[in-house]
């Protein structure tokens, strides 16, 4: 996923639970990942609100096996 500002953004896939929504990570400016939740991000898009990571590696969800 691009954002308006050309963020470049990873979307991370849709759980099984319907009831939980998926998340959008993108690079933070201190070497970790921001992320967000995707509902969030499509009706907000850079003005979606952004929590920090504190990784420098995604999550297992974002890894393939």
């Amino acid at each position: 996923m691009i954002l308006q500002d050309g963020t470049l953004c990873l979307v991370e896939p849709k759980p099984e639970n319907p009831r939980f929504d998926h998340r959008v990570f993108r690079y933070g400016k201190h070497g970790g990942y921001d992320w967000a939740h995707f509902s969030d991000v499509t009706a907000n898009n850079t003005r979606a609100r952004w929590y920090g990571w504190g990784s420098k590696e995604l999550p297992d969800t974002m890894r393939a096996f």
